[in-house]
């Protein structure tokens, strides 16, 4: 990670703004998989926690874990997990 941002530094113009980003890793076994952030810290806790809300998220449905603020008036989260393609699944929700 560390790699990369110091890469990013180096190569990109300060002046133009990005707005798209890809990075792509080849050659991965899937126990070295993991979903990185550019915006977040090195933390080694970081990859057990995704790890954990995925391994939930797979037992018990997408509905299973969400953010406090989805529960509020008004968020569409728990509504679009049983969407496909923005569209109803057919699902009765």
């Amino acid at each position: 990670m560390s790699t990369m941002a110091d890469l990013f530094r180096l190569l990109a113009d300060r002046l133009t703004p990005v707005k798209r980003l890809a990075i792509a890793y080849c050659d991965l076994s899937p126990r070295e998989r993991q979903q990185l952030s550019l915006l977040q810290y090195d933390n080694p806790r970081t990859g057990e926690l995704q790890s954990a809300v995925n391994d939930v998220r797979l037992r018990y449905g997408k509905n299973a874990l969400f953010r406090g603020m989805d529960l509020l008036d008004g968020a569409t989260t728990r509504e679009r997990n049983t969407q496909i393609g923005g569209h109803r699944s057919g699902e009765a929700g």
